[in-house]
């Protein structure tokens, strides 16, 4: 797993991203590199972020962008192993990485991520080791074979099923 200082992520569907609500928790093993990227909060909704250098007119009218970043988290629904996307901000991915360079394996290691709090002002995330979390074979091999989603680079605005843009209070500005 890398940690890249800088990057770009691409369009996930709603019913693809994972999602808390307070109090809620969940169990899983992180897939794949992490995606960063940056986004401007325009009234209240997120707007991918090109970068200085890729005209972004946001920058160029001072307003600076967020840190945000993407993983793929798979888990179990209905006794079946499923990919979703995780997304989050600087602090999170700063836990992520210092987890994964010092003594875990984040794509071996069961982790339990819970939500505290339900606004934009007071919502935290916990991302903790499981104790004997260590993926076996068989599990390991399992989750492996999950397709996880894609997370490239793309410009355009994120959409829901439906199509019209997504906006959840998990789109917490960091």
């Amino acid at each position: 797993m890398k940690f890249p200082d800088i990057g770009s992520t691409g369009g996930v569907a709603k019913k693809d991203r994972l999602s808390l609500k307070d109090g809620e928790a969940v169990k899983g093993v992180f897939r794949g590199d992490p995606h960063p990227f940056r986004q401007h909060w325009v009234d209240g909704s997120s707007t991918f972020c090109p970068g200085k250098g890729g005209n972004c007119q946001l920058c160029a009218a001072g307003d600076k962008s967020s840190f945000r970043f993407r993983i793929n988290f798979v888990l179990q629904e209905n006794g079946a192993w499923v990919a979703k996307v995780w997304e989050q901000g600087w602090k999170a991915y700063q836990d992520l990485k210092s987890l994964h360079e010092s003594d875990y394996d984040l794509e071996k290691t069961v982790v339990k991520i819970s939500r505290r709090g339900s606004g934009k002002n007071d919502t935290a995330y916990t991302v903790l080791p499981v104790p004997n979390g260590v993926l076996g074979q068989k599990d390991l091999a399992a989750v492996s074979a999950v397709p996880l989603h894609d997370l490239s680079p793309r410009d355009k605005a994120e959409t829901e099923d439906d199509g019209e843009p997504e906006h959840t209070e998990d789109d917490i500005p960091f």
